[in-house]
């Protein structure tokens, strides 16, 4: 290897170096991560709609008559929030360039925390990837929508009053629903997996439909 090589080498590694440290630098001073909250009267939603990525969507009871929104963001990933027609929105942004990727602080951002009052009368659709949705013991008077890419859908005893869809790819369906089978009238399939319910059942005035793709669906029901 000759002097110029080398010095052509040395200079690579100094501009990789640099073009490293001052991504991480810009990472540090504008991706300052906030934890927010969103809240608004449940009296005045009829919908709920969250569409993000790469978010782990927790549910729980809300303590008041209010429905809250717990989550983290910054200056390059972030939330469009509001509310239009009763629908409360929640959907994700980003402005991240390449650089911003090195470095990267964003797995401190993974969670949002969605509280609604007990027996609720409105509709819930969510979408997520890479992360899961968890539903908690509690009853939900209205249509229930859940599908995740690369992650799973548990359910802990709940109660939907309304017709059920979840769908999943690459993530299992499992947990218990509170009623009987008979309420439901189901459609269920999982491709490249095992199920617990029926592939097709009859008769319910509600209507369950699950389905997975390379996932198993391992849902039982509870008086």
């Amino acid at each position: 290897m000759n002097k110029r090589t080398k010095l052509l080498g040395a200079s690579l590694l100094v501009g990789i170096f640099t073009v490293f440290a001052c991504a991480c630098s810009a990472n540090q001073t504008s991706g300052e991560i906030k934890a927010e909250q969103y809240s608004v009267p449940a009296s005045d939603i009829s919908e709920i709609n969250i569409s993000v990525r790469d978010r782990s969507i927790i549910l729980t009871s809300s303590e008041d008559d209010q429905i809250h929104l717990f989550y983290s963001q910054n200056e390059k990933e972030f939330y469009q929030i509001g509310v239009e027609n009763q629908i409360l929105t929640m959907q994700a942004s980003s402005d991240k360039g390449v650089l911003d990727y090195i470095g990267d602080s964003s797995a401190n951002m993974r969670e949002i925390k969605l509280q609604i009052p007990d027996s609720i009368t409105c509709n819930l659709a969510i979408t997520t990837t890479n992360n899961n949705v968890v539903l908690p013991k509690m009853t939900l008077n209205g249509n229930i929508s859940l599908d995740v890419n690369n992650g799973d859908i548990s359910l802990n005893q709940f109660l939907g009053e309304g017709n059920i869809t979840l769908h999943t790819k690459n993530g299992n369906i499992t947990g218990t629903l509170t009623g009987s089978a008979e309420d439901f009238t189901i459609q269920s399939e999982a491709r490249k997996g095992n199920s617990s319910l029926p592939e097709s059942q009859a008769g319910g005035n509600k209507t369950l439909n699950v389905t997975t793709n390379n996932g198993d669906i391992d849902l039982s029901f509870e008086k």
